[in-house]
């Protein structure tokens, strides 16, 4: 069906729905929003229940909301309203409103006609003004507004009406590790003695010297659930942030670590679902920083149920056929995406992608644990610009691989044999077969070095050369000229560490550009990131420091015998310890359990040298 005809089906199908009555649990608020979008646009309230609706079955507030890329509903929408003679429909509250403000805090509609924009937003009762933050975005537009809180205009009075008694709070975590190390549950300890701890020496200290003799102050914790929720959940995680305690601050010593605090305790815990979970340590609330934290401040102190209509709307069955012909539902993934996931530098990114471009073939070398798995698939999202799945193939070699498996050979069937296309043979069809030039397709291949790599490409061996994309030569088991697309871009993966390994085929060699991942020891992201589940400062220096000695140590190959190429990566410690586990029983962990066999194979034959590093690890 075309996607003229689908959207039409969709628009027959929402006319029904028009007629026969709006509300639900879930768009309430925008069925209160459509007369008074009405009477300032002009717009008939059926056509503006109709963009809206049609907008909503691709997801587009949730895409917008999210940054992610507008489906073909979202034009065909716009394009009604723009009948209108209007140059722009819907958009999300977020995009007014500001940062951490979304979709679920609030429903707005705009629309733009001779370069004025009429806001309307349905607000619950809150102090933001959302004209001007349109004034911020959009400064050379003139603004009219009309901001309600209910099926009518409201006054500013009655928008402040439901405000929160208290108007900001600091929400603390309560557990860390005790003096043995162990992770810790301290909330019932710091409501009977009358305190809270900053149990970090070097994080919060200064937001702890900002709470003063007064301030309201809550224990939270941060978990997930599944079931027993008072939403439909539609079988999704969901975020939970249990609300322990509530207090007063009665002294603050000025050390960034301790204060005193007069405790109410929650019995039995209250639990905010959804938008709003805090799970870092401390956090400063404000109920003028948006809807969501209002009715946090609200939940907490004024016993305000919470609006669980947003959390049906956030976790949505998303699992309808809703994409229509042509369009996907692919997460954006970006090169500031790619950055904040992998320890690697903007820099040697670029140099990446521009050794991909070139050759189109690149192998990722590395000593083990460097994260060179890890990073392939993600490089891949990054220059498609999104996590298409579909647009990546991702395999492993080893010794038994052949070029059966990889391009074409008979397999065995019930009654013999039959001719079966490989992996590599159907990726290379896919990328061919698609339409668009600006596709990209990534075949990943990991442990490229363990396959015999001639006997697996055979004759492919020519065609993947970047210069020789889009020739063709025959198959050996079939009289078919092959070709591949030049929209391939391989990535294979190699360890430098193995010496089981023969040498990779140089003529295969020259056809690859090799860019080695290095460890990430040195990086302050690795730092920041394993300081999010390492809370004892003396295992992270330890990890750090030690590793990067003992790197040292080894890419001397001259005392070592081994060399750069059998450096240990840092991805043995960005696994969080199990529940229970002391961080200096994690660190212990992984050195008797993960390090020490590999130090043990790298000095086989010298086993004085391999305890001699072990000891320097675990050393007091």
């Amino acid at each position: 069906m075309s996607l003229v005809n689908d959207f039409n089906n969709e628009v027959c199908s929402i006319e029904s729905r028009f007629e026969g009555g709006l509300s639900n649990t879930s768009t309430k608020k925008f069925d209160n929003l459509l007369p008074i979008v009405s009477k300032i646009t002009g717009v008939d309230e059926k056509e503006i229940y109709i963009t809206a609706a049609a907008s909503r079955a691709s997801n587009l507030w949730n895409r917008l909301a999210q940054g992610k890329p507008l489906t073909n509903h979202y034009t065909l929408a716009v394009g009604l309203i723009g009948e209108a003679g209007l140059e722009s429909g819907l958009s999300p509250a977020k995009r007014f409103i500001g940062d951490g403000v979304g979709h679920y805090d609030a429903i707005c509609l705009a629309t733009k006609a001779n370069s004025i924009w009429n806001i309307v937003a349905v607000l619950e009762k809150t102090t933001f003004s959302v004209s001007d933050m349109v004034k911020i975005v959009y400064p050379e537009v003139q603004v009219e507004k009309a901001i309600t809180s209910s099926n009518n205009e409201s006054s500013n009075s009655d928008v402040n009406s439901n405000a929160a008694s208290v108007p900001f709070a600091w929400y603390v975590g309560a557990c860390g590790n005790n003096d043995d190390g162990k992770w810790t549950d301290f909330s019932d300890a710091y409501i009977l003695e009358g305190r809270w701890e900053n149990r970090y020496n070097d994080r919060f200290i200064d937001d702890v010297k900002r709470m003063n003799v007064g301030d309201r102050i809550v224990i939270k914790a941060a978990y997930t659930k599944k079931k027993g929720l008072p939403f439909d959940n539609h079988g999704k995680t969901v975020g939970v942030m249990g609300i322990k305690a509530i207090g007063t601050i009665t002294d603050n010593s000025d050390d960034g670590k301790n204060i005193k605090v007069q405790w109410e305790k929650i019995s039995p815990i209250r639990e905010w679902y959804g938008d709003g979970i805090l799970r870092q340590t401390v956090h400063f609330v404000e109920a003028s920083a948006g809807y969501i934290k209002a009715a946090l401040l609200r939940f907490t102190f004024d016993d305000m149920a919470q609006d669980y209509s947003l959390c049906e709307e956030q976790y949505a069955d998303d699992t309808a056929p809703e994409i229509m012909e042509g369009t996907s539902q692919i997460d954006p993934y970006t090169k500031t995406d790619f950055l904040d996931d992998v320890f690697m530098e903007s820099d040697e990114y670029d140099k990446l992608k521009q050794l991909l471009e070139y050759k189109k073939n690149v192998i990722l070398k590395g000593a083990p644990g460097v994260g060179k798995t890890f990073l392939a698939k993600r490089f891949a999202y990054s220059i498609m610009g999104c996590k298409n799945d579909n647009n990546v193939e991702m395999i492993q070699f080893h010794q038994s691989y052949s070029y059966e498996d990889f391009i074409m050979g008979y397999k065995p069937v019930t009654d013999g044999f039959e001719l079966k296309e490989g992996v590599f043979y159907q990726f290379c069809k896919k990328a061919e077969q698609d339409i668009d030039p600006s596709s990209k397709y990534f075949f990943i291949i990991d442990e490229i070095n363990r396959g015999n790599l001639s006997k697996i490409f055979g004759e492919l061996m020519m065609l993947i050369e970047g210069d020789k994309r889009g020739e063709t030569v025959k198959l050996a088991y079939r009289n078919e000229a092959f070709t591949v697309p030049s929209n391939i871009y391989i990535i294979g993966m190699m360890n430098t560490a193995d010496r089981s390994l023969a040498m990779m085929d140089y003529a295969l060699r020259r056809r690859f550009a090799f860019f080695e991942v290095k460890p990430a020891f040195d990086k302050p992201k690795f730092k920041s990131y394993i300081e999010k589940y390492i809370r004892t400062t003396s295992v992270v220096d330890q990890v750090i420091n030690r590793f990067t000695e003992l790197n040292k140590k080894i890419e001397d190959e001259e005392n070592s015998g081994l060399g750069r190429g059998f450096c240990i990566g840092h991805s043995y410690f960005c696994i969080p310890p199990v529940f229970g586990q002391s961080d200096a029983d994690w660190y212990k962990a992984i050195i008797d359990f993960e390090i020490s066999p590999l130090l043990d194979e790298y000095w086989w034959d010298d086993k004085g040298k391999a305890e001699d590093c072990r000891t320097d690890l675990i050393k007091d």
